[in-house]
């Protein structure tokens, strides 16, 4: 509903609206929870109450929260306090979306009944942790991006497409890019029924 919202009020001209829809749509899934739904500081992602989702909702939570920060950013209609967003999302990404991922593609453990798409979750969250890189001070996106080019070194390609157009030629670019080393990421977990 928050891209309907957004998208009327873009299409109709309707600027003033836009960082009212952003407040009532965004900011209360900005945060850790302690109980509920959303993400918890151990990482894990919570839907319904009670079934961890890390690599189903929690993926699709975080690409739709990057997608929105990013079309926002830098202009009038850009969060109250844009740096608690992206500390926000980069705390989500390094602590939940990458240990749930190994070379692009999300643990079929992590992704609950979307089981036969996890290498689609995993190009999901690939293109959104390129576009994340995008809205970050220099540092964490250097790392974020070194960690998407392991990803695009390895010998996994099935989770390329679930990759956005976006995320396709930004692979593609980051790849080829001799100013940024690859990193592969050691630590990615899987627990039993994980997403139960």
């Amino acid at each position: 509903t928050s891209y309907i919202a957004l998208g009327a009020a873009v299409l109709s001209g309707d600027n003033d609206r836009i960082p009212q829809i952003i407040s009532d749509y965004l900011i209360n899934a900005v945060g850790i929870v302690a109980s509920g739904d959303g993400l918890y500081a151990d990482g894990s992602y919570i839907a319904y109450n009670k079934t961890a989702s890390t690599g189903s909702y929690g993926v699709m939570g975080f690409s739709t929260l990057v997608e929105l920060a990013y079309a926002v950013s830098g202009t009038d209609a850009d969060f109250a306090d844009p740096a608690a967003v992206t500390d926000f999302l980069y705390f989500w990404a390094m602590n939940s979306v990458i240990p749930s991922i190994f070379n692009g593609s999300a643990f079929v453990g992590t992704v609950g009944s979307y089981v036969d798409d996890a290498d689609a979750l995993g190009g999901r969250a690939v293109s959104a942790l390129l576009g994340l890189s995008e809205i970050l001070d220099e540092t964490r996106a250097a790392e974020l991006k070194a960690i998407v080019k392991g990803y695009g070194m390895s010998s996994n390609t099935a989770f390329i497409g679930g990759l956005s157009s976006y995320g396709a030629c930004a692979l593609e670019n980051l790849v080829e890019d001799e100013d940024i080393t690859e990193k592969y990421v050691t630590g990615a977990f899987s627990f039993s029924e994980m997403d139960k």
